[in-house]
């Protein structure tokens, strides 16, 4: 199914985003997101320190659409089982269908390890499905998520834009990684992006793409840092064909 996810500041944004998004599977609200220009708006993680609010915009979200919905959320601004168990009460007395939880503070990079017993620690409190998420960058990963913490499901975001053949993994799927396979893997993903997004919005996100998946590369960064200065998509696309291989 397509989920699509809503990061809004007020009730009356996040109802609005909510009854556009008829065509959505899932509605996932971001309770989450540490990001400065997300903090700015007072959204995403920013909402943990007003519980009253959180509660106010997860209901209107919840009564704006009829379709299945998450919430995924960070632990706030301390380590706090208290907070949690509240926090998780509003999710749970909202009608959300799951949630997800990536058990670091608001404040914190991702350098800091993700606090797994936290999920472990949610999944006690609710007896909605519970997902998983942070520092899942590998089959094993996965595995060992699922087993420490007894959660229902793993979420896998920045392993997925590095390596998005992890799922495959994940299923016990072996994938020879080839240059020519990381070429075919990059067209398609440039390929989705394109058809998805509008061309001004296309190249950034390919050239933010490209950083991450660049990584697989021995000469990566360089690529990467190459295709910045790239005005259009084209021009992208034909640099990539001409220097992928080499980067490798």
């Amino acid at each position: 199914p397509m989920a699509w996810q809503i990061v809004a500041p007020t009730p009356e944004e996040a109802a609005l985003g909510a009854a556009h998004l008829t065509q959505a599977e899932i509605i996932d609200l971001n309770l989450a997101c540490p990001a400065p220009n997300i903090a700015r708006r007072r959204a995403g993680g920013h909402l943990l320190s007003d519980l009253k609010l959180t509660d106010a915009i997860i209901k209107a979200v919840r009564q704006a659409a009829p379709q299945a919905m998450t919430v995924k959320i960070r632990l706030g601004r301390k380590p706090d089982l208290v907070f949690l168990k509240e926090l998780a009460a509003v999710i749970e007395g909202n009608g959300v269908d799951a949630v997800t939880l990536h058990p670091r503070l608001t404040t914190e990079k991702l350098k800091r390890r993700a606090r797994w017993e936290y999920i472990g620690h949610l999944k006690e409190m609710v007896k909605i499905p519970v997902i998983g998420n942070g520092d899942v960058n590998s089959r094993e990963d996965c595995l060992k998520m699922t087993a420490q913490t007894g959660c229902d499901g793993v979420m896998i975001g920045r392993a997925a834009v590095r390596r998005p053949w992890i799922f495959a993994e994940i299923c016990g799927i072996e994938q020879i990684i080839s240059p020519e396979f990381l070429l075919r893997t990059y067209e398609e993903l440039f390929n989705e992006i394109i058809n998805f997004f509008p061309p001004r919005m296309a190249i950034g996100r390919i050239k933010e793409f490209t950083w991450h998946f660049s990584t697989n590369l021995k000469f990566g960064h360089r690529l990467a840092a190459r295709m910045q200065s790239l005005k259009d998509l084209d021009a992208c696309l034909d640099f990539i064909r001409g220097n992928f291989i080499k980067a490798c």
